[in-house]
């Protein structure tokens, strides 16, 4: 991605027509997982005045219902950030949850607390990147190369609204007249891999994807056997249709 206004790779919006409708339209959980390249060529200090400066890895704008995984210096713009974090360069989640309404995740790129630097992510390497949303738990959270570095929990079984008929979008933003494939956030650099669920990965599936990533391998590779293996402890709960199952309210996790 050349970080020219039609440098983008338009996904369509899988058969939405309006909000909750369509494969984008997700409820109890997402993941969007990308392999990045950065050259995202932003001041190490907060933007105080626009235009600000947005790389896009995804994005899909149904206006407040969007979907977003970015790259941002724009000193939070107006919207909500949960948690509230320092002004600066970061990379940004945003949902819209029901009855919070749309918010971001914003992890800063400072070094601290484990969180990667604003250099540690444009060295030219391809860093692993996964957000994820988990309605049952209610924690939202962005790995960068296999470990947790940000998170935040929200009530348990808060859901998500999404979907719609704007296009999904990898490496721009391109809303209304997506025809001409003209975007005015693009990114700049290499995006690969890019996987989107409806659930969200669990930590140690995360770890096993990125290690296949430092082997050459995809993230899929044996993936089969290991969940096998999951349900097998138990880690995974098939249910069939009309199958009920209570759930913890503490944590989300399924009362056997």
């Amino acid at each position: 991605f050349s970080n020219q206004p039609d440098s983008s790779l338009l996904l369509g919006n899988g058969g939405g027509q309006e909000v909750g409708t369509g494969d984008y339209s997700v409820s109890t959980g997402i993941t969007v997982e990308a392999l990045v390249v950065s050259e995202w060529q932003t001041p190490d200090a907060p933007q105080k005045k626009a235009p600000f400066d947005y790389d896009e890895i995804f994005r899909k704008e149904d206006g407040s219902y969007r979907i977003l995984l970015s790259f941002q210096n724009d000193d939070k713009a107006g919207i909500t950030q949960i948690p509230t974090v320092e002004a600066g360069p970061c990379l940004s989640f945003g949902l819209f949850l029901s009855g919070m309404g749309y918010s971001e995740l914003d992890m800063p790129l400072d070094g601290k607390e484990g969180r990667p630097t604003l250099d540690e992510l444009r060295d030219g390497k391809p860093h692993h990147i996964v957000a994820t949303y988990n309605g049952w738990t209610g924690v939202k959270a962005i790995y960068i190369d296999g470990t947790l570095r940000m998170s935040h929990r929200f009530p348990v079984g808060t859901m998500i609204i999404s979907g719609g008929s704007k296009p999904a979008v990898i490496g721009n933003l391109i809303t209304d007249r997506f025809e001409t494939l003209v975007g005015r956030e693009p990114f700049s650099g290499v995006i690969d891999e890019v996987a989107f669920y409806d659930y969200a990965l669990d930590p140690a599936t995360v770890a096993a994807h990125y290690a296949n990533v430092q082997a050459g391998k995809d993230y899929f590779d044996g993936q089969l056997s290991r969940f096998v293996l999951q349900e097998q402890k138990g880690s995974n709960v098939l249910l069939n249709k009309g199958e009920k199952m209570k759930f913890a309210a503490e944590t989300g996790e399924p009362m056997l």
